[in-house]
């Protein structure tokens, strides 16, 4: 342990030598994994245009779910959806895979292993960063359980649509 005058200093290496240390230590798991910072947040090696992220949620949106059924079991992908986001990945959109499975540190080797096997059966390309956060440079997420709200106001914009819904409905039987 360092004590108050030490002449030890931290050990600081590159994005590339910590990847390259990540890249041997999961190899043997058959990984490629992105390394994290100190509070464990995922860091992004791929730099791409500063357009932020998009995320899109697996289990439900880009994959058939019903219920768990084992880090294993990935439903059939949604095509339409499937297919948007290989439209962003096209036009060199940042996206990554947001979902809960990777949240449980006791099964995050093989549910990355069959999400990046999944991506592959699927179309998409299997590198695509796999996490369970969001961070600022979140912009959009593709997700069946979200509710959005209109920013700053706590308005939830499905009711807005239910009220324009119901307008559009009641000048549709006026005009009949």
């Amino acid at each position: 342990m360092a004590g108050k005058g030490s002449k030890r200093r931290p050990k600081f290496i590159s994005d590339e030598q910590e990847k390259e240390n990540w890249d041997r230590a999961f190899k043997a798991h058959g990984i490629t994994f992105v390394p994290c910072d100190m509070g464990g947040k995922i860091k992004s090696l791929k730099r791409r245009k500063n357009m932020g992220w998009i995320g899109f949620d697996l289990d439900g949106t880009l994959a058939h779910y019903d219920e768990w059924m084992g880090v294993e079991h990935i439903g059939k992908p949604i095509k339409p959806i499937v297919d948007i986001a290989k439209k962003y990945v096209e036009d060199g959109q940042e996206i990554k895979i947001f979902t809960a499975r990777v949240s449980v540190s006791e099964q995050i080797f093989d549910a990355m292993r069959y999400i990046k096997e999944w991506l592959r059966e699927a179309g998409l390309p299997a590198d695509l960063e796999i996490t369970c956060e969001k961070d600022y440079h979140m912009h959009m997420l593709y997700d069946d359980r979200c509710v959005q709200v209109e920013p700053n106001t706590g308005k939830i914009l499905q009711e807005k649509y239910k009220d324009l819904r119901e307008r559009v409905q009641e000048l549709e039987e006026e005009l009949a």
